[in-house]
């Protein structure tokens, strides 16, 4: 299975956006398929983004997810920035398929330019 950025940022956010903690995410998506869903959990307890247990028994994938880390918040908080979003997607479009690793590296040091772009834009503006 290959990893997919947009189902770790809906899955992300459906983890943000709940009030329990030791849930199950498949059973609040409906739109993407369970094995999918538990495959990139795994992938993101893996890559720091969340908290959370393999609770997987033979060939059937399950995780149960805490929360999400204080990484999964910035990677999130990055990638809902439509600013951030897009010129990662342009960047994306030059460069062609990269690692998560360089996408979290990528998404963080864009939000980095755009708050300097911000900062340089209000004092010129004063």
């Amino acid at each position: 299975m290959k990893l997919e950025i947009d189902t770790i940022i809906s899955l992300l956010a459906t983890i943000a956006d709940s009030p329990d903690r030791g849930i199950t995410i498949v059973d609040k998506i409906y739109s993407i398929d369970p094995k999918k869903i538990n495959y990139h959990l795994l992938l993101m307890i893996e890559g720091g983004l969340i908290h959370g247990w393999d609770m997987s028994s033979g060939s059937e994938l399950s995780v149960l997810v805490d929360r999400l880390t204080w990484k999964g918040h910035c990677f999130l908080t990055h990638a809902q920035n439509e600013t951030v979003w897009n010129r990662f997607k342009r960047l994306e479009k030059e460069v062609g398929e990269i690692s998560f690793d360089l996408i979290c590296t990528a998404l963080s040091r864009i939000a980095e330019h755009v708050i300097k772009d911000g900062i340089h834009t209000k004092e010129m503006i004063q």
